[in-house]
């Protein structure tokens, strides 16, 4: 049996602060107040972990379609993880074919978006991502190699 290690990693984005502007000289003031400066981005908010509760996996399970070419969900074994994307709930999922139908699917909740390599071809696997705040599917793909 092969270990399989699963590190939570926390994605944070954000702008840098502006480098400060040189001193100028009163005469090369006056065309530089004419100019506007560049406008920045806007800072995008922090990704965060989520963990969501069962009742919200499963509420998501029931509502995920799956792309063409796909076997039914429950031949699946399905990793989820939660984020918060400042007050949007997402959650994302990563379904590998279960091979033995005799074993049941498992769901690991994960605090993090670390999922195990896709390692089989077509929609052996498949990503999901669902918007729980919206309560809509944003994708399902297969991602087999």
């Amino acid at each position: 049996m092969r270990s399989i290690w699963l590190i939570p990693v926390v994605v944070l984005l954000g702008a840098a602060p502006a480098p400060a502007a040189p001193a100028q000289t009163p005469a090369a003031q006056a065309p530089a107040a004419q100019a506007q400066a560049p406008a920045r981005a806007p800072a995008r908010a922090a990704v965060e972990p989520w963990v969501p509760d069962l009742a919200t996996v499963l509420a998501v399970e029931n509502r995920v379609v799956l792309p063409p070419g796909s076997a039914p969900r429950d031949r699946y074994l399905r990793v989820y993880a939660g984020e918060d994307h400042g007050g949007r709930h997402l959650l994302r999922g990563r379904y590998f074919l279960n091979k033995d139908p005799k074993n049941p699917p498992i769901r690991m909740v994960m605090t993090a978006q670390v999922f195990p390599p896709p390692n089989a071809p077509g929609c052996a696997v498949i990503d999901v991502v669902f918007d729980v705040t919206e309560s809509r599917q944003v994708s399902a793909v297969c991602i087999g190699r």
